[in-house]
């Protein structure tokens, strides 16, 4: 095991013992488009868009959009100052 990274030789695999969850900070945890509808109270087809069309910071895993809530917070910060200048929407 590699003493800085935690991890295996590369291409062993292997995750740390202390699993997944405990790696990850809150902020970095990732989110899917079920998650975010909830959270934004739309439909996960309105999350796709976004998505697609670069309205949330999210990256695609398979078929699957996610997005980092670092990025999402960043993002939204960033939105509500511009609509505070402009007065348009968030989204």
């Amino acid at each position: 095991m590699d003493i800085t990274t935690g991890f295996g030789p590369v291409g062993g695999g292997s995750i740390p013992s202390e699993g997944i969850d405990n790696m990850l900070e809150e902020k970095d945890k990732i989110y899917g488009a079920e998650d975010l509808a909830k959270f934004f109270g739309v439909t996960q087809k309105t999350i796709w868009e976004w998505c697609k069309k670069g309205k949330l910071p999210a990256f695609k895993i398979g078929k699957e959009w996610k997005v980092r809530v670092s990025d999402l917070n960043k993002t939204i910060t960033g939105k509500i100052s511009a609509h505070k200048e402009k007065g348009t929407p968030l989204f």
